[in-house]
């Protein structure tokens, strides 16, 4: 599964399975983990979290059903693995680690959430004007 991400993503240098406890729990749900937090778009995450539906690891059932996500969704940087973990991807080792504590604390915190009221979207204009100070912040920093 690992290969087939690099295969299909040029821009994969990092690749990284785990069974972070939080966004496990979404997987054995078979629930998408939403993007309501805003540190995971600061790493590109545009796109809710989907599920691959269950098949035995490493079976052509479910590399296919991870690389159909992939191919399709360029917005997504993790797959959750129905009943079993997660699969994060990103250009850099440190990238994807990164990513992958942010989705776990991101998993957490709608966990907790969702015992108040539940998580609450981010605003249609949020992704863009994070976009921006993302930018603006790089600029700074020459």
């Amino acid at each position: 599964m690992h290969a087939a991400v690099y295969r299909e993503r040029a821009s994969v240098g990092s690749v990284i399975h785990t069974h972070a406890p939080h966004a496990t729990v979404f997987a054995v749900a078979h629930q998408p983990i939403p993007i309501v937090y805003e540190p995971l778009v600061r790493f590109g995450v545009t796109e809710t979290i989907p599920v691959v539906p269950w098949a035995p690891r490493g079976s052509d059932a479910s590399v296919n059903g991870i690389i159909d996500i992939v191919k399709g969704h360029p917005g997504v940087s993790a797959v959750l693995l129905a009943n079993h973990g997660v699969l994060m991807f990103s250009r850099s080792p440190v990238e994807a680690v990164q990513l992958l504590a942010t989705l776990d604390e991101a998993a957490e915190l709608i966990l907790n959430a969702r015992l108040i009221g539940g998580e609450k979207p981010l605003p249609n204009e949020a992704f863009g004007q994070i976009e921006q100070r993302m930018r603006e912040f790089a600029g700074a920093e020459k």
